[in-house]
C-alpha cells in the first residue's frame, strides 16, 4: 500500500490537479518502461491538468478525478468549501501560500463566520487548504485523508502495468461540478470511436453497501446508466466471480453524470468501491474492496 500512501499525500484540491498531474508524470517517466505497454499520451501537455493514456487498440477506457475536496481562505479568517468536504469542529487542515507551510485548524464556532480557520499567522485570501495528510494499515483497512479518489488513481496505475489495450483518462473539477470529462472523451471518441466508460470513484457505505463485501457497480445515482451496458458488466463480475455490490441510490454523482448530458452515444457506469467518513479528514476503506476493484477491472478491460 505504498503506492496509496504516496498518493494520499499529495494535495490537489479542486483547480489545482497540476500537483497530481507532475505527480503522474514523474510516476509515468519513472515506471512506464516497466509496464507491459508503454501507453501514448493523447495531446500531451495540451489539456490543461488532464492526462489521456492510451494503450494498445482501445476498446474501453477509465475515468478516475484527480482532484479532492478542501477549503478556501476567503477574507480575515474565513473559510469557503470546495465540493463538500466535511465541517468537523478541529480538523487539522495544511497547505502553502508565498510565505510558506501553513498548519491551520477548522472552526465551525466562529462569532461571525460559518466556517473559520485558526493560525499562528494570517494566510493570504485564496489560498487552498486540505485536510492534513493521515495514513494508518490495520491489516484490514485503511484509514487515510483524500481516498476519494486516491483509490480510483491508484487502481489505473495498477491497470497501468497489466494494461494492453484500453484508455485511462485522468480528469479534473469532478468534485465541484466542473468536470472536463465531456470534452475528453468526445475527443476520446472522436478520435479513437471508444465509448464505453467506467467510472472509477468512490462511494459511502449505506444501508445496502457494505465495506468488506467487495466493489460496488451503481445501477443509479442521480444519473442512470443505460441498462443493457449496466447488465453487460454485471454478467462480467459473476463469470469471474468477482465480489461486487449493487449501488442503487439517488443522490450523489460521479464524471459519468458528465458524460450522461453531452449528447453522445455512450455507454458509461461507475464501477468502484465504498468509503466510510467520505469527504473527512479520515476516510476508511476495507482491503478486500480495494483488490475485488483491481480485479473486477482486470476482467472488465478484457472482455468488454
Amino acid at each position: 500500500m505504498e503506492l496509496l500512501k504516496n498518493l494520499c499525500r499529495v494535495a490537489s484540491p479542486s483547480g489545482e490537479e497540476y500537483h497530481m498531474y507532475n505527480y503522474l508524470n514523474g510516476y509515468l517517466t519513472q515506471y512506464g518502461y516497466t509496464w507491459k505497454q508503454k501507453p501514448r499520451s493523447y495531446k500531451a501537455g495540451m489539456l490543461n491538468d488532464s492526462m489521456v493514456w492510451v494503450f494498445g487498440k482501445p476498446r474501453t477506457a477509465m475515468l478516475v478525478h484527480m482532484d479532492t475536496v478542501g477549503f478556501m481562505v476567503r477574507y480575515n479568517h474565513e473559510l469557503i468549501t470546495l465540493g463538500s468536504p466535511a465541517t468537523i469542529e478541529a480538523a487539522k487542515l495544511t497547505g502553502y501560500d508565498r510565505h510558506g507551510k501553513i498548519d491551520a485548524t477548522l472552526s465551525t464556532r466562529h462569532p461571525q463566520y460559518n466556517l473559520a480557520y485558526t493560525a499562528f499567522r494570517p494566510i493570504e485570501p485564496g489560498t487552498s487548504l486540505t485536510f492534513r495528510h493521515y495514513f494508518a494499515d490495520d491489516g484490514e483497512t485503511i484509514q487515510a485523508n483524500n481516498l476519494d479518489n486516491r483509490l480510483g488513481i491508484w487502481l489505473a496505475l495498477r491497470m497501468a502495468e497489466i494494461m494492453e489495450d484500453g484508455i485511462i483518462v485522468f480528469t479534473t473539477g469532478e468534485e465541484i461540478n466542473q468536470s472536463n470529462a465531456g470534452y475528453l472523451c468526445t475527443q476520446i471518441f472522436l478520435e479513437y470511436t471508444v465509448a464505453q466508460f467506467l467510472i472509477a470513484d468512490v462511494s459511502w457505505v449505506s444501508t445496502g453497501i457494505h465495506m468488506g463485501q467487495g466493489a460496488i457497480i451503481s445501477r443509479a445515482d442521480t444519473a442512470i446508466p443505460r441498462k443493457p451496458f449496466f447488465d453487460k458488466i454485471v454478467e462480467i463480475a459473476k463469470k469471474s466471480q468477482s465480489h461486487y455490490q449493487i449501488e442503487i441510490e439517488n443522490l450523489g454523482s460521479t464524471d459519468g453524470k458528465t458524460l450522461a448530458r453531452t449528447g453522445y452515444p455512450f455507454n458509461w457506469c461507475y464501477v468502484g468501491m465504498p468509503v466510510n467518513n467520505i469527504h473527512g479528514p479520515v476516510e476508511q476503506c476495507h482491503k478486500i474492496d480495494i483488490f475485488s476493484m483491481f480485479y473486477l477491472y482486470a476482467s472488465l478491460f478484457n472482455k468488454l
